[in-house]
This record gives structure tokens, sequence and C-alpha cells, in this order.
């Protein structure tokens, strides 16, 4: 049986469970790394650079502003028919430079070999590390 505390640790937060949610779809991904790398995008320009069509992008940015990754506002000039714009929230952002960072991190240490012993990948998380210290019933 699983205490208390260990339920509470295995209980994802909301947000980071909705988050989740959104990452898992290749069109959703798509919209969100055009996002990451434009300070804001009108519906329009999201739609030529993803090439969806208008039902299905309308209905992944849906889901991504309920993920809590993209957010909608608007902004009203003289001259400039684009009112609606998107934009990826910091929530977002930060999520997706941690799996960017992390992916970068392992991908530094290059391939490694096949051996039928298990490895560990050399992740530099910023925390001090622990000996190594293998247990001698599991190699």
């Amino acid at each position: 049986m699983i205490g208390v505390k260990a339920q509470r640790i295995m209980k994802l937060p909301k947000e980071l469970a909705s988050a989740i949610r959104g990452l898992d779809n290749e069109n959703r991904r798509a919209i969100l790394f055009s996002l990451y790398y434009a300070p804001k995008m009108a519906f329009s320009e999201i739609l030529q650079e993803t090439r969806m069509g208008d039902s299905l992008l309308s209905s992944h940015l849906r889901t991504l502003q309920d993920s809590y990754l993209v957010e909608q506002f608007y902004e009203h000039e003289m001259g400039n028919e684009k009112y609606s714009f998107y934009a990826i929230t910091k929530f977002g952002r930060n999520i997706l430079t941690s799996l960017l960072s992390t992916y970068y991190i392992v991908e530094y240490e290059g391939p490694r070999e096949p051996t039928l012993e298990p490895q560990s990948l050399n992740i530099y998380s910023g925390f001090p590390q622990e000996n190594n210290v293998k247990n001698k019933e599991h190699p």
C-alpha cells in the first residue's frame, strides 16, 4: 500500500497534466515551436506556417489554450487588419525550454555502444551528484 505522502507526490498538478496532453500531438507541437520562436502570431500566420486547415488549427489552438501553453489576446492598431494574436505562455515557454535543454544535454553525451549491461544517462541537472555505487544484487 502506498503512503499518503507518496500519493501526493505521484499526483501531477492539473496544469502539468494538461500541458502533457497539449504536447501529445505532432500538430500542436508544430504550433508551439512556431510560437516559441516568435513573440506573437496572428491566426493567418500560424495557418501559413503550419499548413493546417482552418478548423484543425482552431481546434488545436483551443486545446493548447486549455493546456495553459498558449494564450490569445487582442491588439487594435490603425492600418493593421490583424488584431487577434496568439503567444506561448510563460508556463509553455518554461516547459519547452526545460524539455529542449534536457534533450540537448543528453544528446551532447553522444550515442553509446550497445551492451547487455544497464546504462544510466549522464545528465547534468545542476544538483550535486551522489556517489554511484552499484548494488551487488542488481548489476
